[in-house]
């Protein structure tokens, strides 16, 4: 608990499509009580999104808590968390809703026919100082801003009672440390990474 007095939350994906959310607000010792740990501490996931809420727009309630979930116009779930800020093109002015919602949104409203059409389409649209990730049923996207202002690195894991390997992202590096990670990468400037059951491929970089 460095930062991200907020508010913190978690979102998660199992194999076979159920997702499972919880969110409050307050510090992380608030948030993830032993009630609710011991509550979804069994949930086998195949894909997890946590995040700590630093409000930089937006008011400080649960809607702009994160992980943002939410289904796109022609269908799928996806949830959404960010690191960072957007700039004010979308008429953000100190008002209730957090860029991050607007961001959510704009996704859910994507004209384009696959997430990586979409995924790649708002990253030519953003502007400003951010790292993204978002959860889709085709697996989870990672964005980082043009000019590398926020970080954002990824690395492989294997698990040890299962052997499993797993992918970890991460917008500090001490995180991925901390979960006894040793190498790891820094995803490059205006960069999109996918990452599935086969690996990571990268669809920007400019």
């Amino acid at each position: 608990q460095t930062r991200g007095y907020d508010g913190a939350g978690f979102y998660c994906v199992t194999s076979k499509g159920q997702s499972h959310q919880y969110k409050s607000e307050g510090m992380i010792s608030d948030v993830f009580t032993s009630t609710v740990v011991n509550k979804y501490k069994d949930v086998k996931a195949s894909m997890w999104l946590y995040e700590t809420r630093y409000g930089t727009a937006g008011a400080t309630k649960l809607a702009n808590i994160q992980p943002i979930a939410a289904k796109h116009a022609e269908g799928g779930n996806f949830a959404v968390i960010h690191n960072g800020q957007f700039s004010d093109e979308d008429g953000l002015s100190g008002g209730e809703i957090s860029d991050t919602r607007i961001f959510v949104d704009q996704l859910a409203k994507s004209p384009q026919g696959t997430w990586d059409e979409r995924i790649l389409s708002l990253q030519k649209q953003k502007r400003g100082a951010w790292s993204v990730v978002v959860s889709t049923p085709e697996g989870l996207f990672l964005m980082r801003d043009k000019f590398g202002i926020r970080p954002l690195a990824y690395g492989e894991k294997t698990d040890a009672e299962t052997g499993q390997k797993m992918w970890v992202a991460s917008s500090e590096t001490a995180a991925l440390k901390a979960m006894g990670m040793t190498e790891f990468f820094e995803i490059l400037p205006d960069s999109v990474m996918k990452i599935t059951a086969k690996g990571v491929k990268q669809l920007q970089a400019t």
